[in-house]
């Protein structure tokens, strides 16, 4: 890699990802016409290079969007040799398979954007289901950063136990304890058909004076996570730790989490900080495959 380009979404890591590589960044010009229309210019110094375009689609997700397919449409013209997107959030990732007839795919139009528009290779941060990334026409590389998550929460906790929101996320409860070397099980989820309201319950485990970390990919309301901290307080643990790789938090997430007592919430680096979160950096895991 030759130069790495900051997109008009990566304020608060690409210093620390080109120091990390010792590669020389330029940043992405980018203002708003009063219209509301987007200009976008690149750096000519990029020209024939092969970059790292890093870009993370954060809220307001669809303004990310068309920013980042700007700054590719502005990289074709200036004849790039290789474009490598680190995009570590990836938006619309959940919107994975179609409920009702007429509803799109939407990560699948998203990956397939990005290949048509000359991005060769995509690395991301734990994108909701790995296998969505076939969609994009190039390599892929999927980061789980265990390794810094598990990290920090032995700087926090002690003898956590690790619980997934359900069964579908067991298997990251499992390789976040593996690092750990702790326990891990998954709660059981309900929903009333009716009133939407959830009923949380756990297997036959001991809780009692324990710190728990409920790990898993994205939190974006917090409402089954706070309901789920109060459930485990009332089994008579310690402390309870919200460990993601994507803090969304939309509305008053944080406020709920707040209410039910959550300890900390702790995240990765891959969207914009906010109040309220701890964050663990995953440069150091992205830099390490970068330089293979």
């Amino acid at each position: 890699m030759d130069i790495i380009l900051c997109g008009t979404k990566s304020d608060w890591f690409c210093d620390n990802l080109s120091k990390s590589l010792n590669i020389k960044s330029l940043k992405v010009f980018h203002k708003v016409f009063p219209d509301g229309e987007t200009y976008i210019r690149v750096p000519e110094e990029v020209s024939g290079k092969k970059v790292i375009l890093a870009h993370s689609l954060s809220p307001p997700q669809n303004d990310s969007i068309w920013e980042l397919i700007l700054i590719l449409e502005a990289l074709r013209e200036l004849d790039i040799k290789e474009i490598n997107g680190y995009i570590p959030y990836v938006a619309y990732s959940r919107q994975d398979k179609i409920f009702l007839n007429g509803e799109p795919i939407s990560i699948k139009a998203l990956l397939q954007i990005l290949s048509q528009m000359g991005m060769s290779s995509i690395y991301t941060i734990d994108i909701h289901k790995p296998n969505t990334l076939s969609y994009f026409n190039g390599t892929s590389y999927n980061i789980i950063p265990f390794k810094s998550m598990a990290n920090m929460i032995r700087n926090m906790a002690k003898h956590p136990f690790v619980i997934s929101p359900d069964i579908g996320a067991l298997e990251r409860a499992r390789r976040l304890a593996n690092e750990l070397s702790t326990d891990f099980d998954y709660m059981e989820k309900k929903r009333d058909v009716y009133t939407g309201k959830i009923e949380i319950s756990f297997h036959e485990v001991n809780l009692k004076d324990r710190d728990v970390v409920i790990v898993d990919d994205i939190i974006s309301t917090g409402g089954t996570v706070a309901e789920a901290a109060k459930k485990i307080y009332s089994l008579g643990a310690k402390k309870v730790f919200v460990a993601v790789s994507h803090a969304l938090l939309a509305g008053d997430a944080i406020n709920k989490l707040k209410e039910a007592n959550v300890y900390s919430v702790l995240s990765a680096n891959t969207l914009p900080p906010k109040n309220g979160v701890i964050y663990y950096d995953v440069i150091p895991e992205l830099a390490e495959i970068l330089k293979q």
